[in-house]
């Protein structure tokens, strides 16, 4: 059983190896009317996950699709030149703060998507199966934080490794993290105008697998 979780563990970990860097590119707008997007993502054990955000009406609005990814290979251990090797905080789960420029307008995350393999090797994809809405703005010249996005499992219940793929496929946690991650936020970019918080109440959702802090 031992070897089991292990293998289970890797991989779930290191799937998003397997895709090419293209897939991970972050778009870059540079329209003059630019806003900035500020969050961090990580994880409190190394594991890969993205969530995925659009700008909204899709009806009407200019198609704009991302995500904001976090892949274990990037914690610690990366020597890939493409990947950066230090995270930016180790407390509170590792990971980083990113910026993005983004074209202004409402948009929402509205799904997740953990990438795996099977026993077999087979690549799959978990995404949420409850509807999931997490909405933000960004105004011209503004910067919108949104707050840290974590992932964690529940790889241990009641003092004893558990045997089920879906507790290693765990959990996600959205909370509020501005006082350190907006200093980090400025470090990078000094000339960053004023950061409001826009850190959603995801107690609101009552989604079962997304909380304001770890659970129990």
């Amino acid at each position: 059983m031992k070897l089991f979780r292990l293998l289970i563990g890797a991989l779930l970990c290191y799937a998003a190896l397997a895709y090419p860097n293209s897939a991970l590119a972050e778009k870059a707008y540079k329209g003059a009317d630019a806003g900035y997007l500020v969050y961090s993502i990580g994880s409190y054990t190394p594991m890969t996950f993205s969530f995925l955000y659009r700008k909204i009406p899709a009806e009407v609005a200019p198609k704009w699709i991302d995500r904001m990814y976090c892949g274990c290979e990037k914690i610690n251990w990366s020597r890939a030149a493409d990947f950066p090797k230090d995270i930016d905080y180790s407390d509170n789960g590792s990971g980083f703060v990113v910026i993005r420029k983004l074209p202004p307008g409402q948009y929402e995350i509205y799904d997740y998507a953990i990438n795996g393999m099977t026993m077999t090797l087979a690549t799959i994809t978990w995404s949420s199966k409850t509807p999931l809405s997490i909405p933000f703005k960004i105004e011209p010249g503004k910067a919108t934080y949104i707050g840290n996005f974590a992932r964690g499992c529940w790889c241990v219940r009641n003092g004893v490794p558990s045997e089920s793929v879906y507790d290693y496929l765990g959990y996600f946690v959205i909370s509020d993290q501005s006082e350190r991650d907006i200093a980090i936020a400025r470090s990078k970019e000094p000339t960053l105008p004023e950061i409001s918080n826009s850190v959603w109440d995801v107690s609101q959702l009552h989604h079962p697998i997304i909380f304001t802090s770890q659970p129990k």
